[in-house]
């Protein structure tokens, strides 16, 4: 590990999903990577898993972060709740074998630290988001000239990425307090 990660700490905030996971890195400098991604390979639960560790233990690899900031939600009433859980599992495992800080927040935890109302909604958070901290992610708000909206799946895709990114942003304007 050179010098500047050392000083740079680096913070990966993950949306977990079974469909779709959401993930943002950022870094002493910005924002750093951001997407989602899907899982093709849904048939059973051990190819998700597997799916899922591959794709995760690259990005680990290539960016090192220091700290893994995972949502927690209230997994009772989701029909897919021991995937979900499951697959939180396998990522708290991979951070713990890399030495990785573990942070989890609650979503209006998250909501209530960057936009100071915890029961504000997901849309108004990205809204927020990319208006004062992450302007390049304003694209995945709104339509481009000539464009039609956002379909509501298109929407809800990109809130994946949205989750992740306020999570590490959560954690990020936690620790500098």
């Amino acid at each position: 590990m050179n010098r500047t990660r050392k000083t740079n700490k680096i913070i990966l905030g993950i949306d977990p999903g079974t469909r779709e996971t959401g993930y943002a890195l950022i870094g002493r400098l910005g924002l750093m990577d951001y997407g989602v991604k899907t899982f093709t390979n849904r048939g059973t639960r051990k190819e998700m898993l597997a799916d899922a560790k591959v794709w995760l233990k690259k990005l680990v690899y290539f960016y090192e972060p220091q700290v893994l900031v995972v949502e927690t939600s209230n997994l009772i009433k989701i029909r897919r709740s021991r995937n979900l859980k499951a697959l939180i599992n396998s990522i708290e495992r991979i951070a713990r074998a890399r030495k990785i800080k573990i942070v989890r927040f609650a979503p209006t935890t998250v909501r209530k630290i960057i936009c100071g109302d915890g029961w504000t909604t997901k849309k108004q958070a990205a809204h927020y988001i990319a208006m004062n901290y992450f302007r390049e992610l304003r694209r995945y708000l709104r339509p481009r000239p000539n464009r039609k909206r956002l379909s509501r799946w298109q929407e809800d895709y990109w809130k994946n990425m949205f989750d992740a990114v306020a999570l590490a942003l959560a954690y990020k304007e936690k620790s500098s307090k």
